[in-house]
């Protein structure tokens, strides 16, 4: 195997920073070509500087011709050629203090996946298209970068929402050990590149647990809250509290449906009753209570005076309230 990193530009001044860090490696085992690609900057314009590691993958044909077969996140294939790049591919999509993407979210979507889905209706589990519980367990511990002391360590602390997860997190140190991963990943990049990293981030992706919600976490705790009875009691009400919406919204969209059935017929009965056979060239549209004539192009044309004496004649009593009458010469389509 022959590998080729590009040349590390002159160590710049101690006093020049930058938020931009760039570096490539190039290797060459056989007919393929790698070029790993690995950054830390805000070129997503987000307002926080990201860390990412992705490759490009060619193949040498016959005739000389290099050829891209492979592209992007190719961690597998970046690990099997540089291991030594592991800690980039942990940190991959993370902020520059380490922060993984959506981090709490996502984090608690998976922690639900593997522990019964804490009474959400979507989880790493849920759906036909749902991980298994073991996955759900290996992609949480992934995320928040976790051996599997802490996963248990995390599942022993019993949270039940995304807000207690956050608290748990805090408390078992993961800011601290995201912060430390990203610094040491900062340092190598500072290293390669000869360039100084400071940060001009306007945001972050960490929304810190307030004493006064780490005061309601453990006023629950205190009272109960998470007693296996209480849970169950929660849990319980929640369904049914869902479920009574779901019939709500059923019963909702029948009388939507009728009520229109009702104004269609109400209008079909008051147009055949007054002026079938004499002409029948005209359309009901419930979205916009509105009887427009001349929609058909196999029906008889009604004349303007014809559709003016209809709407001079109107008895908008037996009509849908509100209901408007609109006319062109012939059909449109």
């Amino acid at each position: 195997m022959q590998t080729t990193t590009a040349p590390a530009p002159a160590p710049a001044p101690a006093t020049a920073t930058t938020n931009d860090l760039r570096h490539g490696i190039t290797i060459i085992s056989g007919n393929e070509r790698t070029t790993i690609k690995i950054r830390l900057n805000d070129e997503c314009n987000n307002g926080h500087e990201d860390f990412s590691i992705t490759a490009d993958v060619n193949e040498e044909r016959k005739n000389g011709r290099w050829v891209n077969f492979m592209a992007g996140c190719c961690h597998d294939h970046i690990l099997k050629l540089r291991p030594d790049l592991a800690p980039f591919v942990t940190l991959h999509l993370c902020t520059h203090e380490g922060v993984p993407m959506h981090s709490a979210a996502n984090a608690f979507y998976w922690f639900a996946g593997f522990n019964g889905g804490l009474g959400q209706q979507y989880h790493g589990g849920s759906g036909r298209s749902g991980n298994s519980a073991e996955d759900c367990r290996r992609i949480f511990a992934e995320h928040i970068h976790a051996t599997n002391e802490q996963v248990a360590a995390i599942v022993a602390a019993m949270p039940r929402t995304e807000l207690e997860l956050r608290a748990v997190l805090e408390d078992h140190g993961f800011l601290a050990q995201w912060k430390g991963e990203a610094d040491a990943a900062i340092a190598m990049l500072e290293q390669w590149t000869g360039k100084k990293f400071k940060s001009t981030a306007t945001r972050g992706l960490w929304d810190t647990v307030t004493l006064e919600q780490r005061a309601e976490i453990e006023h629950r705790r205190a009272s109960g809250y998470y007693t296996p009875e209480q849970v169950a009691a929660r849990d319980k009400a929640k369904a049914e509290a869902q479920k009574a919406a779901k019939l709500a919204e059923i019963r909702a969209d029948l009388a939507k449906k009728i009520e229109k059935e009702q104004r269609g017929t109400q209008v079909a009965l008051y147009m055949t009753e007054r002026y079938f056979p004499s002409f029948r060239n005209f359309i009901y549209y419930t979205h916009s209570n509105t009887i427009s004539f001349n929609w058909s192009s196999t029906e008889k044309l009604i004349s303007r005076d014809e559709f003016d004496q209809v709407v001079a004649e109107a008895d908008r009593s037996a009509l849908p309230e509100g209901i408007e009458f609109t006319y062109q010469d012939r059909p449109k389509y």
